[in-house]
């Protein structure tokens, strides 16, 4: 994503600290995660180019998400950006208004700006726990007034970690708008609850999207594959639309399409050695943090953890010291976090180089 001239200076002073830490890390190939082994077989394989992509990978990930989907409820594209921009442009027209959470992560600003669509947020609150404060989500004449086209979802959010509740989906779904839950991190759901499943009754509501991708389940950004599945009314004419779009960029690469089913098959054992340096980071984290200033706010799933200091000076002035002091974590603010002090650091980090940056972060 793109950052301001003072965020890319204080990442400069992070790293040119003699014994830099970097805790923002979220790119498992960096921190010796990924599938690297399992793709040799699928490296031979003829381009068949289909706007929706490869029926294999298709029904691949049908099978896999929900026993009643079929190919012809899927999409194929290069990344779930890829396809956010795709529904953009499928369901917008320029000047509209997306409804997207805050806090959640910066990069739904850069594609309602590519789109030419506009931004409204609704308000994720916490009290021990991340929910929808379900009185900021608009009214039906606040919706015909501001051109609001569809309400997007993060489940579980990034980085707040919180899942979609039943009731929350509900209210969402109440308003009218086509849903889009966006999935990457929903097999990173903590204690097994995946929360409330969108596509369950998505032919009775509003028409709902759902996205994922390799990136987060097969721990391959490299690999640029995602998809989007969508059900409910209007899906015959957004289909329509989003094969028209893909068909324009055909962006999917066919090796990774082919290679798709056995990384599937496969995934639960690539996520494995990833969720045990996730638990043993929080487990660390809680342990690390008793009797300190920091606090560890509570999470439903995801790979960040939010920690949140006393209000003893400002967040940019906390976060400019530990740029000094060579740790690089991202403060709330990138986030649109309403609250002051909270810093958010990634849970990939090998947990050795974890141990120390949580040390260094008690001192600042």
């Amino acid at each position: 994503m793109n950052q301001s001239p003072e965020y890319e200076e204080l990442r400069r002073q992070a790293f040119a600290h003699p014994d830099p830490i970097d805790l923002c890390c979220s790119n498992p190939g960096d921190v010796g995660l990924g599938p690297h082994r399992l793709l040799p077989q699928a490296m031979a394989t003829n381009y068949r180019p289909d706007a929706r992509g490869r029926i294999e990978a298709r029904r691949a990930i049908a099978k896999d998400r929900h026993a009643l989907l079929g190919s012809e409820d899927v999409l194929l594209t290069a990344s779930t950006s890829e396809a956010y921009f795709f529904l953009l442009l499928a369901l917008c027209d320029p000047g509209d208004t997306i409804l997207v959470p805050a806090p959640s992560y910066p990069l739904f600003g850069q594609l309602a700006q590519l789109a030419s669509v506009q931004i409204q947020n609704y308000r994720l609150a916490y009290d021990g726990a991340w929910y929808i404060d379900q009185a900021s989500l608009p009214s039906a004449a606040e919706i015909l007034e501001t051109r609001i086209r569809l309400i997007m979802a993060v489940s579980p959010n990034n980085p707040s970690g919180n899942v979609l509740k039943l009731d929350e989906l509900a209210a969402l779904r109440s308003l009218g708008l086509p849903l889009i839950v966006d999935e990457v991190f929903r097999l990173y759901a903590r204690g097994h609850d995946l929360g409330a499943d969108p596509l369950l009754s998505s032919d009775e509501g509003p028409l709902t999207v759902v996205l994922d991708g390799l990136s987060k389940r097969g721990l391959s950004p490299g690999l640029k594959l995602a998809w989007l599945i969508a059900r409910g009314p209007r899906s015959k004419e957004l289909w329509d639309r989003l094969e028209w779009v893909s068909d324009s960029f055909l962006s999917a690469g066919s090796l990774v399409q082919a290679s798709l089913p056995h990384l599937l098959e496969h995934e639960s054992a690539l996520r494995r050695p990833a969720l045990d340096r996730i638990d043993a980071n929080l487990t660390l984290l809680s342990q690390t943090l008793q009797g300190s200033a920091l606090t560890l706010l509570s999470s439903d799933g995801g790979w960040s953890a939010m920690l949140r200091y006393p209000n003893t000076c400002s967040e940019h002035e906390r976060w400019q010291r530990a740029c000094q002091q060579g740790l690089w974590l991202h403060p709330g603010h990138l986030f649109d976090l309403e609250q002051e002090n909270i810093f958010i650091v990634s849970l990939l980090t090998p947990s050795a180089e974890f141990r120390r940056g949580i040390e260094r972060l008690l001192l600042l």
